[in-house]
């Protein structure tokens, strides 16, 4: 059946269900000897439904070091909490069962999602793929247009006449961001103001002799 699929050329999607690593690699193996690398595995539990400790979603990660191919999660799991985790961890395909009704006759439909359970599930993958991002640190420009109003300024904590040498018992951290920030507070002790300052001024460079 592999080499029969594999011989069409086109994508395949191969399920690990019950699956050791040998048997895995032996198919992807027939599958490429057909010719065909467009595979995606799918990280499989065959339990209806299987227990949170024996889900082992690390596998996704695993599988896909392993063998170099894209990787999703066959979701055999009651509700929504474990597809959700797969696709945040990088799973590329999310396939659940579905049904329409939890209470028709069948051991299915008790483990599939209804309606309501596969809209937040496709709706919270979208969210999720667009939130990984990148691997890199990347601090967003509307992130950086926030440091101003949310970081912290050294300001004076009292009234200092002028010739007041600042000392460390002078000063409180206080928003906004634009002034002197608190990790450069060495840059202030131990020097001269040369006007006098009110108490809450923000310590800038100009104020100093």
């Amino acid at each position: 059946l592999l080499r029969y699929a594999a011989s069409t050329q086109k994508p395949m999607i191969v399920s690990t269900g019950m699956a050791q690593i040998g048997e895995i690699d032996e198919a992807i193996k027939i599958i490429e000897a057909a010719g065909n690398t467009q595979i995606t595995l799918l990280h499989c539990i065959s339990i209806y439904p299987p227990k949170f400790e024996d889900i082992h979603l690390r596998n996704i990660e695993m599988l896909k070091q392993t063998f170099g191919y894209p990787v999703g999660f066959s979701d055999h799991s009651i509700g929504v909490e474990i597809p959700l985790a797969a696709a945040a961890l990088g799973a590329t395909i999310i396939e659940k069962h579905f049904t329409t009704d939890k209470d028709l006759p069948g051991w299915d439909h008790l483990i599939s999602a209804n309606p309501t359970e596969l809209t937040a599930i496709c709706s919270g993958t979208r969210a999720i793929e667009k939130s990984l991002g990148s691997y890199q640190r990347v601090v967003s420009q509307d992130e950086l247009n926030k440091r101003a109003k949310f970081r912290r300024s050294i300001v004076v904590n009292k009234d200092l006449p002028k010739g007041h040498k600042i000392e460390e018992s002078d000063l409180l951290y206080k928003r906004p961001g634009i002034g002197i920030p608190p990790n450069k507070i060495d840059v202030v002790l131990g020097r001269m103001l040369n006007t006098a300052v009110e108490n809450d001024t923000l310590l800038t460079l100009e104020l100093f002799e």
